[in-house]
This record gives C-alpha cells, structure tokens and sequence, in this order.
C-alpha cells in the first residue's frame, strides 16, 4: 500500500511549464489512491480524520471493495469514486457500466523504470502477504522457491523503489500480496496468486483479476504456479487502457506522465533497466 506514495508524488509533481498539472480537481478531506479500502470502516476512519469539516468529501481512485456488501448510504454519499480497480467493486457500488476499471499500480511503467538486480534474474521469488506467519524457511520448503520477499519494508519511497526492483527481476513470482501480483502484471512479467493457507480479502483477487480479463486461480507451489500461468494467464492478461485510469484521477495529470501514459499504450512491453 506504500505505493500510493509513490504515485501521489508523480500526479502532484509541479512543473512551471505546466502550472495547472498536478492540481486537486476539487476539495478533498481524504485521498485513497491504492488499496482495498472502499469499506464502511475506512470510510468511518477518514470521516474521523476529517471531523473538523463541516460537509467532508472522502475520495478514492482505482480502489477496490473488499465484499459485495452495499456500503451504508449515509457513508457512501460522503465519497467520491474516481474509478474502480475492476467490474466487480463496480457493481457493488452501483457505479455506471462506462466507469474507469484499472488498478492505479498499472501505471507504475509509466512512472518508474526498474533496475534489474542481476543476482535475481534467474531466480524464482515467493512475496507472501504482509499478515503471513509461516516463517521464511517454511515457505522456501513448501512452494519451491529461490527467495522470499517480504513486503514489510520500511516507510519510505526509496524502500519501495528497491522492492519494485527486486519483485521485477525474479524469473517468476508467487504472490500472497495482491500489489505483487498488480506490479508483476503491470510490468509484463509472468507471476501466479500464492495460496499459502491464508488468503486476505479473496474479492479483491477476483475484482482484479476480472479486470484485466483472467480465471481467478491460486497456486500453492512454485510447479503448480508456473502451471497456473501457462494455462491461464500467459497471452490472456488484456490490460485496461491506461490512460482513462490517469485520466479519472482525483489530481490533473502532470503533462509529462500524461504523454508517458498515451505512449505506453502503443508499447508491447515496459522498460526494465539491466
């Protein structure tokens, strides 16, 4: 979720060749820019957060629901939904057949450019999810893999550019984090869900997965996930356009990743530094 740092800093970047990229669209107490997070409960936590004003508007981007569950119409009517991460969180929101589907990590190409860690490039990784317990070396003896990548890191953009770096330059990925997985997607890299005996929020895995036009199947090992892609995955994934998910987003678009955005579109694959 430390992503939505990263991706606030590239829509708020300021430019005095293009004074108006990078400006609020309208008055937010609360900007949701990634996650899991259309929910009564955070809805709740935000109003909280914004209690001082006097009509708060609560705003979420290429977000996800985590049920099919209404929201409670007094919450809902204090949000504004900028997009959805795919059909199924906008069905259950009600929202018009024509709004934007796409997870806003898709757009990570666009904005950052990975350096391959060439101690990885022939290595398999699993990225168990944050609340996993099964220790390191239990997961390397059940799934098969080379390397564990936690995504507990530290708060701070450079961490996260280095995680990035790391998630990319594995051959292939088990992913118990649904931002792994998204990441991986998004740069073109083959990966499969992780089953590990614990699987958080299984809506938001079918949401995205439905998104981008595949099956929803999880993989408990590294044979059965490499399996899983070749039979699912591998030429099906089908991208939503990036540029109406930038296009949707609670800030104007910085020009520069606005003309990076429509370019990606004719691009077969996003860059990777070796």
């Amino acid at each position: 979720d430390f992503l939505s740092e990263i991706l606030f800093l590239a829509l708020t970047r300021r430019s005095p060749l293009d004074p108006f990229g990078g400006r609020a669209k309208r008055r937010y107490e609360y900007l949701h820019l990634i996650g899991s997070v259309v929910s009564d409960s955070h809805i709740r936590i935000a109003l909280e957060h914004a209690k001082e004003t006097r009509e708060p508007w609560i705003a979420f981007w290429g977000c996800g629901k985590r049920d099919e569950t209404p929201l409670d119409p007094e919450l809902r009517a204090r949000c504004v939904f900028h997009g959805a991460r795919g059909p199924l969180t906008r069905d259950a929101l009600g929202l018009p057949a024509d709004t934007p589907l796409g997870d806003p990590a898709l757009l990570l190409p666009a904005i950052y450019t990975p350096r391959r860690r060439a101690e990885l490039a022939d290595k398999t990784i699993c990225a168990p999810h944050l609340l996993d317990r099964k220790s390191d070396a239990e997961l390397l003896e059940s799934t098969g893999a080379d390397v564990i990548l936690r995504p507990g890191i530290a708060a701070e953009v450079e961490a996260a550019y280095a995680f990035i770096d790391q998630l990319v330059s594995a051959r292939f990925a088990l992913c118990g984090a649904l931002h792994a997985a998204i990441v991986r997607c998004a740069y073109g890299l083959p990966f499969a869900y992780f089953d590990s005996g614990y699987v958080d929020v299984p809506f938001k895995w079918r949401d995205f997965a439905a998104s981008v036009g595949v099956e929803t199947r999880f993989a408990a090992t590294l044979a059965e996930g490499e399996r899983v892609y070749a039979e699912t995955l591998a030429g099906r994934i089908a991208l939503p356009p990036l540029e109406p998910i930038g296009r949707c987003a609670p800030f104007t678009l910085p020009r520069g990743l606005a003309r990076r955005l429509a370019r990606r579109e004719t691009l077969d694959r996003p860059a990777i530094l070796s």
